[in-house]
Order: structure tokens, then sequence, then C-alpha cells
């Protein structure tokens, strides 16, 4: 035990230690050019609520003792959990909003951008907006191997199980290295099963292994399933699956139903949501 009690302080102490060799952290009046700068970003980064307390906790997090676990309370203020279609047991976290989505109202995406839900909902809300893009900040901020260390500690912390992840509720991947991050994220992360669905079919899915993608222009072959927007149930054809939440009228949520989650079902059909946000 004595042995254990030992190498459990000395490793406290090299963190310690590294902790207080580093150069001083920035001042606040520092942060706006360091973190999250306007000249990164397609939005004014200014205007998001909230943005210099953000700032700080990115820069305590990053000059903490334990940066892993300062990062796992951070990120886990920007997890989401359960919506009207989604189970307990899936954890959501956006790289952009919907307004700010890099295939919003291209050729793309199937819908315009104008029946987006996710875009009307920023649109109608304040709240939805403003989370997305602190969302998108701390993307930009933390890398793949703290992401997944800093997950785990949050789940772990949970009440109820975690036992998937979705990337993108709002927003889509812009670049490859997107793809590789979530990619190192999943691996690093083998007892969740990672999913997402994406329009950005001009980048190269050939290399993802541990994650599964959900193909959402149909125009192109790529990742493990086509996903697709119809306007009636009859256009499902007989080789697809009707999303069983549209199936069954919100009977069967996600989370009950893998067919999106895991890489072994046929491509995966949704009805086109007219209704009102409000």
């Amino acid at each position: 035990m004595q042995s254990y009690l030992h190498t459990f302080s000395s490793g406290n102490d090299r963190a310690k230690a590294i902790a207080i060799s580093r150069s001083d952290p920035p001042a606040d009046s520092e942060l706006p050019g360091i973190i999250a700068p306007n000249e990164h970003y397609s939005f004014d980064t200014e205007s998001v609520d909230g943005i210099s307390q953000l700032r700080r906790r990115i820069r305590d997090a990053e000059y903490a003792v334990d940066r892993v676990e300062a990062w796992s309370f951070l990120l886990g203020d920007y997890i989401t959990y359960r919506n009207e279609k989604f189970t307990s047991e899936i954890a959501t976290f956006n790289m952009s909003s919907a307004t700010d989505c890099v295939n919003l109202g291209t050729r793309m995406c199937q819908v315009e951008s104008s029946s987006c839900f996710a875009a009307r909902n920023e649109r109608d809300f304040p709240y939805p907006i403003h989370h997305r893009r602190k969302q998108e900040i701390l993307w930009n901020h933390i890398d793949p191997v703290t992401w997944a260390k800093a997950f785990r500690r949050h789940a772990d912390r949970k009440d109820n199980s975690v036992t998937t992840i979705r990337f993108n509720e709002a927003g889509d991947f812009k670049t490859q290295h997107d793809i590789w991050r979530v990619d190192e994220i999943a691996r690093r992360l083998p007892n969740y099963n990672v999913f997402t669905y994406s329009a950005s079919s001009y980048l190269n899915w050939d290399s993802v292994e541990h994650f599964t993608v959900n193909a959402s222009d149909t125009d192109h072959d790529y990742g493990d399933r086509h996903y697709k927007v119809v306007d009636d149930k009859s256009e499902v054809p007989d080789d697809g699956v009707l999303c069983p939440y549209d199936r069954t009228d919100g009977k069967i949520h996600c989370g009950e139903c893998v067919a999106c989650i895991t890489d072994h079902a046929p491509d995966v059909y949704v009805e086109k949501f007219e209704g009102s946000n409000r």
C-alpha cells in the first residue's frame, strides 16, 4: 500500500511541478486575441453570450494541474442529453451551430435552409445558437486525446449510464481534420458507440474506422449508409427502413433503435418535418 501511495504522491508532485514551471497564464485582457479571436470565425465571437467567462474557463483548464479533470467539467457543461427523439444514454456535441453550418443552403443538404429544423430553432429561440457557437469554440481549443479523457470522466460522474456519443445535432464536418479527430476520439473510447450524420460529401471518409457515418448527401456514396429525407412514408424502398421514431409516432426513440448508431443497418429514411418550433 505504501508503494502505491508513494507512486500516487509522486505523480501529483510531478504534475504540480509541471504546472508551476509553465509561464504565467495570459491575463483576462489578453484572452480575446488568444482564445476565439474574431478573425478565425464566421460569426462575431464578441456577441456570444458568456464569451468572456468561456475564455477564462478554457485558459484555466489549460493551466490546471489536472487538465483532464478541469476539461471534464467544462466539456460536460456543453454535452447535451435527451430530447424529444433521443434517450438519455446518448450524449450530443456539436462542432458548430446550424446557422453557421458549412452545408446550410447548399446542394449537399437535402432540405432548404428555411426548412432546417436546427437552424429554425436557432432563429426562434436565443439560447441554442449561443450554446452551439460556444461548442464550436471548445471544439477548436481541445485536442482529441483530452476530449476523450475528459468525456470519460464526465460520463463516469453521471447518475445515468451513457452508451453513445452523437456528433452534430447541428452543424457538420468542415475539414478532413474534423474527421480524423472524431475517429481518434472514438478509437480512445471503445466502450461507447460514436456516430454522426454528415452532408460533407466533398471530404474523404474512407479512413474512418471507429465511428458510424450516416451519409445525408444521398447523391454520393460514402460512410456506412444513406440517411434520406422523404415527403411521405410511401417513398421508402423495400431495401430501406423508415426511422422507427417516425413509424411509431414517437413511441420508439433513438437509442432504443440503433439503426443509425451501428454500421449493420440498411439505408434509413426519415419524414420531412414541417412543424413549428413554437
